[in-house]
Parts: C-alpha cells; structure tokens; sequence
C-alpha cells in the first residue's frame, strides 16, 4: 500500500517538486480532508489557515527565507536546504506503516514496533510527528536504553559510555527527562531501584 501525502504549497515550483519526489519515493499525492492522508506536507499559511495544529503527522515547509516557523509547528523545513529531511520524512512513514525498520549504512535508526525511532547522524529521536534534537552524550544515553530494548541497563554500563562520573550521568538523566516525557506526553526514562534505568516506550 502507497503512502498517502496531502501536499498544499503556495509556491507552485515548490510543489511540483514535492509531487516528483513522492512518485520517485512511491507515494502518492491524494485530494480531500487532509486527516486521511498518512502524512502532510505544507507551507506555513496553509498549516494555520486549514488548522492542521493536531494532524498528527505533518511537516510545515517555509519556502522564503523571511518566513517565521508557525507556532506549535514540531517539524518544520526551510527550502530547499532539507530536501534529505523531506525525503527521509515520507520514506520512515512508508516504512512505519509496514511495520518494518528504517535502517542504512550511515545511520543507525532504532523503532519499529514503538514508533520510537533514534536518529544517530543527525542526534534526533523522532516519535510520530515530533522531533527533538539532543546533545552527544544524550544521544549515548538513550541509544543504550533503546537498544536494551525494555530492559535495566545499569548505572556503570551508561556512566562507562559517557566516560564521566554519576554526577554527570545525574545531569544527562534528568535532561533527557526534560526534553522528552513532556512533548511526548509519557514517562520514558524508568528509574530501576537497585541503580539502573530502563526505557518504557509506547506500543502502537
């Protein structure tokens, strides 16, 4: 089955070059209430105007340099600088939808059955349409929970991957709970008495 993309920019060059791109990726643009497609692809007028704010897979494109990112907008694109980004963002969908992982040889991409999905290169975890951005060593934090896959992954283990101390592994912890349980409204990062932390991540 096709990936849907409902795809709505001003910029009408922008747009046939959107159109293209989901042919070559083996999507296909549909018409209609925006809600049914699998994901959305839009300028910033068209994201406010239409009131796609609780879509729950969209991608807000700013095609001139002087636009500001719409307010709530979780991804968001500036032309034509993330034509990578635009890519990767409908081919994970497709790849969401038939239940598979989305892996290469550049990058390590950890998801599958929990839509949770760990972008190495680029430092990002990625759960639906929300995308956050973290540090190195935050990264290092929760590639080893996600990898362990629902399991206690020891104190050592993480501070020995950080290279540092407890205190630093203290600060880490509570950052990544920071950045987050918030936006993605759960509780992710388990402490597990005994000294260890483990990932709770959602099923689908």
């Amino acid at each position: 089955m096709k990936t849907k993309v409902w795809l709505r920019i001003a910029d009408l060059t922008v747009e046939q070059f959107f159109r293209m791109e989901m042919e070559l990726l083996g999507a296909v643009c549909v018409e209609g209430d925006p809600f049914d497609a699998d994901c959305i692809i839009c300028d910033a007028r068209a994201y406010v105007t239409i009131g796609l704010q609780s879509a729950p897979c969209v991608a807000v494109v700013l095609t001139d340099e002087k636009m500001r990112e719409p307010s709530g907008a979780l991804t968001v694109w500036r032309w034509p600088t993330a034509i990578r980004e635009i890519r990767e963002f409908v081919m994970n969908r497709t790849l969401e939808e038939m239940g598979m992982y989305s892996v290469d040889s550049e990058k390590l991409h950890l998801n599958t059955k929990d839509e949770v999905r760990l972008d190495t290169e680029t430092k990002t975890v990625h759960y639906r349409s929300l995308r956050i951005a973290l540090t190195e060593r935050e990264c290092q934090i929760f590639r080893c929970l996600l990898e362990a896959n629902g399991d206690t992954v020891l104190r050592e283990r993480l501070i020995e991957a950080l290279q540092g101390d407890g205190n630093v592994l203290n600060v880490h912890i509570c950052h990544l709970r920071k950045k987050l349980e918030e936006p993605f409204g759960m509780k992710m990062l388990e402490t597990v008495h005994g000294g260890g932390y483990r990932l709770h991540l959602p099923s689908k």
